[in-house]
């Protein structure tokens, strides 16, 4: 059976856990525990290219033989722009081999890089989820965020398995701006957008986006004189763990959240 490497390198203790249990509630095979490196969002290359380079080679060279699984689209969209980048260039690949091989490791033109909503949508892994289904999300409404659009239509094949109605998805990543307070200001009027379409939840693949929503949703409050509810953010895991009737907050981890679902 294959396995995969986890790339993980967030202070967001939810994200992983809750993944860490949906996968092994599927039978899906993962490494989870190496250290990788961060440098900082996509857009940082233009400030250190080399370091954000050596950075996101050292990440991929950790998964050796194994696909390396990606939980959520910044990191994505970091690691897959990198890969394009560095096998493309002839020069730049010729100098992370060298900056490598002072660690003693190796980079790999082989090593796929996987979105979670990609894995979960191969035809294999949607049976095992609708095996697991105990709970029909159509009484129940969301919107989803990403920060890219490169896995949209994994995510909503899997969201179709559980009946959710979605009244919109949007491509938001404005925790990326410089300026945190028009980076605040963008952000609160997609959050006001979602509560005022009437949704239950949010669910983001981005962690960028669900610190905005959920760890600093007093401030955009503040940016816009408004208050902004109490509605959760969630992750795909979250969901699906709700769907398969699951309710322990060991494997849930909503504790780590700001707003926590009250329909649980």
């Amino acid at each position: 059976m294959k396995e995969y490497m986890i790339y993980y390198h967030y202070e967001n203790i939810s994200l992983i856990d809750s993944t860490l249990a949906l996968l092994k509630k599927l039978n899906i095979n993962t490494i989870c525990g190496e250290k990788f490196e961060y440098y900082g969002e996509h857009l940082s290359y233009l400030l250190n290219e080399r370091a954000f380079f050596i950075a996101q080679a050292y990440n991929i060279a950790k998964a050796k033989d194994k696909d390396l699984l990606v939980l959520e689209d910044d990191a994505f969209k970091s690691l897959t722009f990198a890969k394009k980048m560095i096998d493309e260039n002839p020069n730049l690949f010729n100098m992370i081999e060298k900056e490598l091989s002072k660690q003693n490791i190796k980079y790999s033109q082989d090593t796929n890089i996987i979105h979670i909503s990609n894995l979960l949508s191969q035809d294999n892994n949607k049976i095992q989820i609708k095996k697991n289904l105990k709970s029909d999300f159509s009484d129940f409404s969301s919107c989803i965020f990403y920060s890219n659009n490169l896995n949209s239509t994994h995510t909503k094949e899997i969201l179709d398995l559980i009946n959710l109605k979605i009244h919109f998805e949007s491509y938001c990543d404005f925790f990326n701006i410089p300026n945190i307070n028009i980076a605040y200001k963008y952000s609160a009027k997609y959050l006001e957008n979602a509560i005022d379409c009437g949704c239950d939840f949010i669910i983001s693949n981005s962690i960028g986006n669900f610190n905005m929503f959920d760890r600093e949703r007093k401030k955009l409050e503040k940016m816009i004189n408004r208050d902004l509810s109490k509605i959760p953010v969630i992750n795909l895991s979250q969901l699906l763990l709700l769907a398969f009737g699951i309710n322990d907050d060991s494997m849930l981890n909503f504790r780590y959240h700001k707003f926590i679902p009250e329909f649980i």
